[in-house]
């Protein structure tokens, strides 16, 4: 039913030295036709504490994205102190005509009773300091509507993706990085996909999680260097890290036709590491 739908996040890094009824799935598109995001919060710069996934809804054949997602992380700094990392946000884009792309005239989203915000980066969103998220029941997603969006409610079921793999700590240059995905350590998703890096960012394939290998050429990863950086949480200091970073992104996506209009509900799960390039 319909064309693909891209759901991505990419993760922003600050260096010091630098998501009438009918429910489909559909089949996801490589990464390499993934935008690029801005931070949450309407930040006035990226930051990984909030990273943002984005979609262009006029790409695809839906009116609109909702979205929730989950960014976990337990790493190490250069002290040797562990620091977790745990941040959740919802967000939602619609299809509409200028000037209003990625709200379409819509003037209230909330999740389980909470208004999202109207960002200046298009769309709603809101980033949980207190999660809102309810993964273990139903979750009320509304929206007020507007001429070419219909008014709808809809209740999701909470349940996140999960991965079990264990994410490197080092990666080669001189070999291709693979990271399989299969029934014995991921559930809940339908596809999955990594990211790299240190000031750039270098994604992998885009796979099943029924059994697929995301692959990142060593021809890519010459480009990456160890460096120290802080993650930015809201501030450009904090724990200092030293090399760079991986990012496993899973989701789980369907679609519903709402008022003869086709909206896509969003679960991704990401998580954060910290590697060294050998």
């Amino acid at each position: 039913m319909g064309r693909s739908i891209t759901v991505v996040v990419i993760i922003i890094v600050l260096f010091t030295v630098h998501s009438c009824k009918k429910n489909t799935s559909t089949a996801p598109p490589s990464v390499e036709s993934l935008s690029i995001p801005w931070n949450l919060d309407s930040l006035p710069r990226p930051v990984i504490a909030a990273s943002y996934l984005i979609y262009d809804v006029a790409k695809f054949n839906v009116s609109g994205l909702l979205v929730a997602c989950k960014l976990s992380g337990d790493i190490t700094d250069t002290s040797g102190h562990t620091n977790l990392i745990s941040r959740g946000w919802e967000m939602a884009r619609f299809k509409g005509a200028a000037p209003e792309y990625y709200t379409a005239g819509v003037d209230t989203v909330s999740v389980n009773a909470t208004t999202l915000k109207d960002t200046i980066y298009g769309g709603y969103s809101h980033n949980d300091t207190v999660s809102i998220w309810n993964e273990t029941g139903l979750n009320h997603w509304y929206i007020s509507g507007s001429d070419s969006i219909p008014a709808f409610s809809a209740d999701i079921p909470g349940t996140m993706p999960e991965y079990t793999g264990i994410l490197p700590t080092t990666i080669s240059r001189t070999h291709d990085l693979t990271i399989t995905f299969n029934s014995s350590n991921t559930l809940n998703a339908d596809s999955a996909y990594v990211i790299i890096g240190i000031g750039i960012n270098i994604s992998s394939n885009l796979v099943s999680t029924g059994g697929g290998t995301a692959i990142i050429p060593f021809s890519k990863l010459t480009a990456c260097q160890n460096s120290n950086f802080h993650i930015a949480q809201f501030a450009a200091s904090g724990p200092t890290y030293y090399g760079g970073y991986i990012v496993i992104v899973i989701y789980n996506h369907t679609t519903q036709t709402i008022g003869g209009k086709q909206f896509a509900f969003v679960k991704q799960r990401e998580y954060l590491g910290i590697v060294t390039f050998l």
